[in-house]
C-alpha cells in the first residue's frame, strides 16, 4: 500500500466518522422535537417524513464516500491505454 492510498483511506475514515456524528445529531432530542409535534404533510407525520428523509441522505452520502474503496488503485493501463 503507498503513502498516497493510505492517506485516502485515513482521509475517508475521517469522513465516516464526522458523517456519523452528523447522522448523531441529526437524529437527537432537538431537531426530533422540532418536526415530532404533531404537523402533517398530506396525511403523513413530519417526523416521519423527515426521518425517511435524513436516512436515506445519510445511505446517499456513505455511497458517495464508499464508491471508490471496491475499485482500488488505478493501473498505469488503465489511464494510458496501449
Amino acid at each position: 500500500m503507498n503513502n498516497r492510498s493510505k492517506r485516502t483511506q485515513n482521509d475517508r475514515q475521517g469522513r465516516l466518522i464526522g458523517l456519523f456524528l452528523i447522522g448523531l445529531l441529526l437524529f437527537n432530542f432537538p431537531l426530533l422535537s422540532i418536526f415530532g409535534k404533531g404537523e402533517k404533510w398530506g396525511s403523513i407525520p413530519g417526523l416521519f417524513i423527515y426521518i425517511g428523509v435524513v436516512w436515506i441522505g445519510l445511505i446517499v452520502v456513505v455511497y458517495w464516500l464508499m464508491r471508490d474503496i471496491s475499485r482500488g488503485p488505478e493501473k498505469p493501463d488503465k489511464i494510458l491505454p496501449k
